[in-house]
């Protein structure tokens, strides 16, 4: 059996931080919640995730600037990201992966894309 991840979920609500949380642990991780993106950047110096799930609109500092922080910090910028958001426009899904995000999730949040794209990217992390 292999190890639990931990996974950080970034998002500023808390409904969706709640389901998220559920569905990581169903899937046998540990999750890891912040409610904005200062928070999660603190939480990523003190402990790195092996996987970040980051909603994009979020009041203070939107995952695209959190993404852009990550990826000018050498280990920070290892962890592979799924954004997620409300908005489902090519624009912001080629900007998240010119950001150096490894997939995106569309809210409302299908639980079968969840395990498909953590598995993929825990899969791939080396």
């Amino acid at each position: 059996m292999r190890t639990p991840a931990t996974i950080l979920i970034v998002d500023d609500n808390a409904a969706h931080r709640k389901l998220l949380h559920e569905l990581i642990v169903m899937l046998g991780h540990t999750p890891v919640l912040a409610n904005s993106g200062p928070e999660a950047l603190a939480s990523m110096q003190n402990h790195l995730p092996d996987l970040v799930l980051l909603d994009i609109e979020m009041p203070q500092m939107d995952g695209l600037d959190v993404l852009e922080h990550m990826n000018s910090e050498q280990l920070l910028g290892r962890i592979p990201v799924i954004m997620i958001s409300a908005v489902d426009e090519t624009d912001t899904v080629v900007e998240c992966i010119k950001l150096g995000a490894v997939g995106y999730l569309v809210k409302p949040i299908d639980h079968a894309a969840v395990k498909e794209k953590v598995e993929t990217h825990l899969g791939k992390k080396s």
